[in-house]
């Protein structure tokens, strides 16, 4: 396997599991660089929502929510 790639909503994540030959530049695996139309922020939290809800449950993901807003 020479890659893992992750495609979420506009962003394409890239890890290289082969090291590559350098050039001048300094690779920095903190820049993300969109490749498609960004969704938005609303439907962008739903996702994450929904992903914190089938690890810990409806429940818990609401009082948290319910904890966070001022």
């Amino acid at each position: 396997m020479k890659y893992i790639e992750i495609k979420s909503e506009g962003y394409t994540y890239r890890y290289d599991s082969e090291p590559t030959l350098s050039t001048a530049e300094t690779f920095n695996p903190n820049i993300i660089i969109p490749v498609e139309s960004r969704s938005c922020a609303s439907e962008s939290l739903y996702i994450c929502l929904d992903l914190l809800s089938c690890i810990f449950g409806k429940e818990e993901v609401r009082k948290a929510v319910k904890d966070v807003e001022c």
